[in-house]
């Protein structure tokens, strides 16, 4: 990028070297494969100056000044490093408060704590649907008790905190049961840092679970956080938009930005809409990316979406603080990325990943550990992502120059191309009328489906090499030791009934009405919650009254044709990421199956959807680690209603000391992580050919 700060000879030299790079083509060009980044740019094999023209002053500029590109801070890094934050979270509070004050010990300055699957979806550990997955994916939290526990020894005061925790069902009553906690520990919540991620996409298109809040009222309660602390703590961030788990759902990196750049001009219109002004609600907010494998896109992205964020927040609202336009965010290495197939190869990926979120400019980063697709990270495994955080930091100057790769022609190239078709989509949701109209019509899930669906065949295919599955893939297995989530229930059931027996239950009523109050006469929720969560109310009692109210919401999923084979698919329990169930749902129906898409199911609805849609095969897609507890219960049930004849599947993260556990159960075929879609669907015909031509029923767990 050079025009606009060279003279009469300097754009002599300049096209000069422009010849110079149209001779090389001319004469390389041909013998060259043409090859794109992940989301689809063109990529030539030379890049001169024609390729990153613009003005310096309104494209780049300086960091700390608009448009940003190169940096929200004046020094960046070499000033400030970034934060260490890394995720910790499993099992009950316990449990994880020794692995977060594990992390500050050794060196974290931050910290982030995931939260289990019952948790994430407002349920009790001890419901129904959450017993399979207590402590799973993340820690249990029922209660302001277990709040308090959670964070014991840690200053609050003085360490930044993010609740990872982004549905609105939940969102809200988690952070009232934090606030209540610290109030109750005598920290002042005003004067408490940190972040929520409190993202309505969560809720109604990234991720499934058995009760769904209708989009408009998924928002809605976002904006009551939102609102409130916008209007009450000042040092909060209440909302950071979730493009991790957009890219992780499918999404490419344009689609990402743009998605995130969309929910917060939603989020600032919404803010007005409330009486609040712009400046004091877009200063608080922030965004949370992941960092995947293709370098330079993923600079690129960072780079561009700083740009594309300060001119709309500056076009669409003319905000007198220029704070208001730079677009913070966190980056969590991606997880998708990492393969079950030798992971050790995992340490190499991420780290290349956390290289990218810096060199583009990130505020704070997580470095996902090396054993995340086998299991909950194992300590030896959190430290090494730790470490390779600080390696990064220390050993290699990349804190030396800002925006290092500013200039590049490559670079500037993608970052122009990336803000372009970013703008281009979000032209495209102005006119379906925002983001919301947009969820609600089923367009977000449409589209990042399809994106996953390519990149998932695009591995299967070769066409997007990854090593370990489809290139060097012939190595010996690699064994690593995996984690095991300490038993959860229990102790959380334990819990749970103390409370119930020690609280005020009238005043725990009473709390409850006056929630349900305010979600009938629209008022903002937040105030009601805190006051239930210093009564006792439980996580699932309040998300009850949400539920109850606009609990009918659905992820809209594409029709299948009717053909000779049929499977049903579902997640069990509150296992709710469901990209790779909806991946071969649809690869299944390419191949003339029927498929029918059961969402969450508990054991008994399972085996009774699937004797009532007539199904040859039933797929469990299992991610949560909760499959020990379910698949026999479903099979159990199958046999028990007269579904012997029903082929069980199973698809997801099973580590191979459980193997055998599941098909002594009746499991006919287990498919794991990476496992290429094509052979599933083989494999899914064979054995229901073989069934077929046995002429005879199978009963389950028989040899076939």
């Amino acid at each position: 990028m050079t025009s606009g700060i060279v003279g009469a000879s300097g754009q002599a030299v300049i096209e000069e070297m422009a010849g110079q790079v149209q001779r090389w083509r001319e004469e390389h060009g041909s013998s060259t494969m043409p090859t794109w980044t992940e989301s689809g740019i063109p990529v030539p094999p030379l890049y001169g100056p024609e390729d990153a023209v613009g003005d310096y002053g309104t494209q780049l500029g300086v960091p700390g000044s608009p448009p940003y590109t190169r940096g929200v801070y004046p020094t960046m890094y070499s000033g400030r490093a970034w934060s260490i934050r890394p995720l910790a979270g499993f099992g009950t509070v316990e449990d994880t408060n020794r692995r977060l004050r594990l992390l500050l010990d050794e060196g974290a300055t931050a910290i982030n704590t995931v939260f289990d699957y019952p948790t994430n979806r407002g349920y009790d550990s001890d419901d129904e649907w959450a017993r399979a997955d207590a402590g799973l994916g993340g820690v249990a939290v029922d209660s302001i008790d277990d709040m308090v526990d959670l964070y014991d020894g840690v200053p609050l005061d003085e360490v930044s905190v993010s609740l990872v925790l982004s549905h609105p069902v939940a969102a809200g009553a988690i952070l009232a049961m934090y606030l209540a906690a610290a109030k109750r520990r005598g920290f002042d919540p005003a004067r408490l840092s940190g972040t929520l991620q409190n993202d309505f996409m969560m809720e109604t298109v990234v991720l499934t679970a058995p009760s769904v809040l209708e989009p408009e009222f998924a928002f809605r309660l976002s904006m009551d956080v939102t609102e409130y602390c916008t209007r009450h703590l000042p040092r909060w961030h209440p909302v950071s938009f979730t493009g991790y788990n957009y890219r992780e759902a499918g999404a490419d990196a344009v689609l990402e930005v743009a998605l995130v750049v969309a929910n917060a001009v939603a989020t600032v219109e919404a803010m007005r809409a409330r009486g609040l002004p712009v400046d004091p609600v877009a200063r608080r907010l922030s965004a949370f990316f992941t960092a995947g494998s293709d370098l330079f896109e993923e600079v690129a992205k960072y780079r561009a979406a700083r740009r594309v964020y300060h001119g709309v927040m500056t076009e669409r609202f003319d905000p007198m603080d220029e704070r208001s336009t730079r677009l913070r965010f966190h980056v969590q290495t991606s997880g998708s990325a990492l393969t079950a197939a030798q992971p050790l190869n995992n340490v190499a990926r991420a780290a290349l990943h956390g290289l990218a979120a810096v060199l583009g400019g990130a505020q704070s980063l997580h470095i996902s550990a090396y054993d995340e697709a086998l299991c909950i990270p194992s300590e030896t495994a959190a430290l090494t992502a730790l470490r390779t955080q600080q390696i990064l930091l220390s050993e290699t100057g990349v804190t030396r120059s800002i925006d290092p790769l500013a200039g590049s022609y490559l670079v500037e190239h993608l970052t122009d191309e990336v803000e372009s078709r970013v703008r281009k989509i979000l032209a495209n949701i102005d006119g379906m009328g925002g983001l919301v109209r947009a969820v609600d019509t089923g367009w977000v899930h449409a589209r990042i489906l399809d994106l996953a669906c390519q990149a998932t065949a695009d591995i299967d295919e070769g066409r997007r090499p990854v090593v370990g599955v489809n290139v060097s893939a012939n190595q010996a297995p690699t064994t690593v030791e995996t984690f095991d989530v300490p038993e959860t229930l229990p102790k959380q059931g334990e819990r749970l009934m103390r409370l119930r027996s020690n609280r005020d239950n009238d005043a725990v009523t009473n709390a409850l009405h006056r929630l349900e109050q305010c979600v009938v006469d629209g008022t903002n929720t937040m105030p009601a919650l805190i006051a239930a969560a210093e009564a006792g109310a439980t996580l699932g009692q309040c998300c009850d009254v949400f539920r109850h109210h606009h609990g009918a919401g659905a992820n809209p999923c594409d029709e299948v044709r009717p053909m000779p084979i049929r499977v049903a698919i579902f997640k069990p329990g509150l296992d709710s990421h469901y990209r790779g169930a909806l991946t071969i749902s649809r690869h299944l129906a390419s191949r003339g199956m029927e498929v029918v898409y059961l969402g969450n199911q508990l054991p008994a609805g399972a085996a009774r959807a699937a004797l009532q849609e007539d199904v040859d095969v039933l797929g469990i897609s299992s991610l949560s680690g909760n499959h020990l507890a379910t698949v026999p219960a479903v099979i159990a049930e199958l046999r028990a209603q007269g579904g012997q004849n029903i082929l069980v599947v199973l698809g997801g993260i099973i580590p191979d000391i459980d193997r055998p556990l599941m098909f002594e159960a009746g499991v006919q075929r287990i498919f794991g992580p990476g496992t290429p879609l094509e052979h599933i669907a083989q494999e899914i015909t064979l054995l229901v050919r073989e069934r077929d031509a046995a002429d005879a029923s199978v009963p389950i767990g028989s040899p076939l």
